[in-house]
């Protein structure tokens, strides 16, 4: 939302640490209290193959798979350079990119990215990638992933 946004940016100037976070928390609380959005039933839900995978229509895919093909590469690309790119800008963020541009690990980041992307299709989630969200817990101090 707008005032979403607009704590954030207030935060941030402030130079508050865990801006984001703090302003995200903010919100989902004055829309449950206004009534806007309903309370989360679990705090975690772990989902079930079985609801997905047994309403799949898999002769459909079996007859349209050339259609499928132009968006799984578009998706393909889109992971890899979104991946390279964000972990790039990490990297030089935080400071450990080395004298000849490179940056230590990255096979492992990319290996993480593509067995969580896998993983996580599999589950019927979007996508598993690197997000911007990472510079922001480098910009508030953060070193691991747990930060962000």
């Amino acid at each position: 939302s707008i005032g979403t946004t607009l704590l954030i940016g207030v935060l941030v100037v402030q130079r508050v640490n865990g801006a984001m976070l703090i302003a995200i928390s903010a919100s989902s609380c004055l829309s449950w209290i206004a009534g806007l959005h309903p309370l989360p039933e679990r705090l975690i839900e772990i989902p079930t193959p079985h609801v997905y995978w047994g309403e799949f229509e898999w002769d459909v895919l079996a007859d349209r798979w050339t259609e499928l093909l132009g968006i799984a590469l578009a998706f393909l690309f889109v992971s890899i350079f979104d991946t390279a790119g964000v972990q790039f800008g990490a990297g030089l963020q935080a400071g450990l990119v080395d004298d000849s541009g490179t940056l230590p690990g990255s096979k492992a980041v990319f290996l993480a990215a593509s067995l969580a992307t896998a993983f996580g299709g599999l589950l019927g989630t979007s996508p598993t990638i690197i997000l911007n969200e990472t510079c922001a817990g480098i910009t508030d101090g953060g070193r691991t992933g747990l930060a962000a």
